[in-house]
């Protein structure tokens, strides 16, 4: 009798346990208001996120379109913090922020609301149309100093190279970034690490014309920075060319590189390039002397490189220790008359 009164008690006491779990259990309603005017249309949309282990194109987390063209979709009840996103059914059609960068995962708390209204703003794949800001991403040399800001001068701040409202972040992979607001007409523009004294420059130390760039449908600009005028790079003792020759190239020809450092032989066999490719061509230099002059011939003068119109190229130049692989394309051939 005892044991049957003890298990009436556990019993009671389960089934008491099991109710507070169960209305301590909330479910939330989410509204999408609003889609990119450019989602195909009858696109379906899906919620994805912790409580279906990420999976963007569930079909149980299928939105439902409603009559006034919103999406709603109600969560299976639960408890906690739920972190999602929206996608059209893989990870390609997630969606972006308003200038189509990644956005964090959305975030709510399980009974703190019973319906939450939100927007759309962009898709990956299909790109922002709305964007009232345009990005900077800035790839800097890897010996930029860590301890050191990047910033963003130009005709938009008065030149000023240490203002703090344009310092970049610094971004995954050594990526700078900044977003400045999209305004009409051209600007000019120019990297620093804080003052003039420290401004970017190109592969061999000489200072660069302003950067321009014109305010249009872009919202993104990638800008990459060879060198900075106040840090001597890490001396790096070779360099490989690597050689896309014209289409009128014959199969079989040697292609040759004649510069200071042979002096100016055009059939050097210690400077012939290998082919490696239907008409692409390399060669590895080492550094006999920090900066060198070139040009690329078949053999003779008669048959050196010229530019897109026809005419003699100026001397190409490179200095040992700003890269280690160069690519170079070649128009046309002295001799060869295509152009």
């Amino acid at each position: 009798m005892r044991s049957l009164l003890l298990a009436r008690r556990y019993l009671y006491l389960f089934l008491m346990l099991m109710g507070i779990l169960v209305s301590s259990c909330q479910k939330v309603t989410i509204v999408v208001e609003g889609i990119p005017s450019n989602t195909p249309r009858g696109a379906a949309l899906f919620v994805s996120g912790n409580f279906n282990v990420w999976d963007p194109g569930d079909q149980s987390y299928m939105l439902n379109r409603n009559k006034d063209s919103t999406y709603s979709i109600t969560l299976p009840r639960g408890t906690g913090k739920i972190q999602y996103k929206f996608t059209r059914g893989d990870w390609k059609t997630v969606e972006t922020d308003g200038c189509g960068h990644e956005l964090e995962n959305r975030i709510t708390q399980l009974g703190e609301e019973d319906t939450i209204y939100t927007h759309i703003m962009s898709w990956e794949d299909l790109g922002p149309i709305n964007c009232d800001l345009v990005t900077f991403a800035v790839d800097v040399p890897a010996y930029t100093p860590e301890d050191q800001g990047v910033y963003l001068a130009g005709s938009f701040n008065n030149w000023n190279p240490g203002n703090p409202k344009y310092r970049l972040a610094k971004g995954e992979k050594g990526i700078y970034y900044i977003q400045v607001p999209r305004q009409s007409g051209t600007i000019e523009y120019k990297f620093t690490r804080g003052d003039w004294s420290r401004e970017e420059v190109n592969e061999i130390g000489e200072p660069i014309p302003n950067r321009q760039f014109t305010y249009g449908k872009e919202d993104t600009v990638y800008v990459k920075i060879p060198a900075w005028i106040d840090i001597e790079p890490e001396f790096r003792p070779e360099v490989t060319f690597i050689v896309n020759a014209p289409r009128e190239t014959p199969p079989n020809a040697g292609i040759y590189i004649a510069g200071t450092f042979n002096g100016w032989f055009t059939k050097d066999e210690k400077y012939r390039l290998k082919k490696t490719g239907p008409s692409q061509y390399a060669i590895t230099l080492s550094a006999l002397d920090r900066y060198i002059e070139f040009k690329f011939t078949r053999g003779s003068w008669a048959t050196e490189e010229l530019d897109e119109n026809g005419w003699k190229i100026s001397n190409r130049q490179f200095v040992f220790g700003r890269a280690d692989t160069v690519v170079i394309n070649i128009p046309h051939w002295n001799d060869i008359g295509s152009y």
